[in-house]
């Protein structure tokens, strides 16, 4: 058996933090998850005397695929039962753009001061849009972060794909026109010429 200090949220959303024995981190977060409480971090104490060591779980621009890869991937983690700041600090470390990773850095930290994980997200408005960070917090309250952040992804793609197939939908006109005039000029300059000799001669 191990001790284990957590910090986590309440169903009041009230911090609350202590210690208590369990034989892993995952056993220690689903203990914790059965009293309603949603963990946001969780750190092994030493049995010598010094500082904690936090859990190892795993040995530019953004853009909206990156958001949603950073979505998903935190409600995997979430429903695995890892603590919000273990699973942003990993997602930090994982995502390819660098100002995405500031991004979940700053929110990261904001957690580990006290804040809400909506709350945190809503200060990056060029990032987390208001819908976004509104469906999130019903995630908190609800307690059902995890599934609602995969729906979230998903209501993104589907988002995304429709974008795509408008600008396609609206691109193919322009496309038959711009074809349409490239035949016409050649006919007037090449074809028709020709077919003019032809019925002189």
């Amino acid at each position: 058996m191990a001790t284990f200090a957590y910090r986590a949220r309440d169903n009041t959303g009230r911090i609350v933090s202590g210690t208590l024995e369990a034989d892993s981190d995952r056993t220690a977060v689903a203990t914790l998850r059965d009293r309603g409480f949603m963990v946001t971090s969780l750190e092994r104490q030493e049995k010598e005397a010094g500082p904690s060591q936090p859990i190892s779980f795993f040995g530019g621009k953004i853009n909206r695929q990156d958001v949603v890869l950073f979505t998903r991937q935190l409600a995997t983690m979430v429903a695995a039962g890892l603590p919000l700041v273990t699973s942003l600090e990993v997602l930090s470390q994982q995502t390819s753009s660098r100002r995405l990773k500031e991004v979940i850095q700053s929110v990261r930290r904001g957690i580990e001061a006290g804040g809400t994980l909506s709350g945190e997200m809503a200060k990056h408005p060029k990032v987390f849009s208001e819908l976004y960070v509104n469906t999130v917090r019903s995630g908190e309250v609800s307690g059902a972060l995890d599934s609602i952040a995969e729906y979230l992804a998903s209501y993104m793609e589907a988002e995304m794909d429709l974008s795509a197939r408008i600008k396609t939908a609206a691109t193919y006109p322009g496309v038959v026109i711009g074809a349409s005039l490239t035949v016409g000029v050649v006919a007037i300059k090449f074809v028709l010429p020709t077919f003019v000799s032809l019925l002189v001669t």
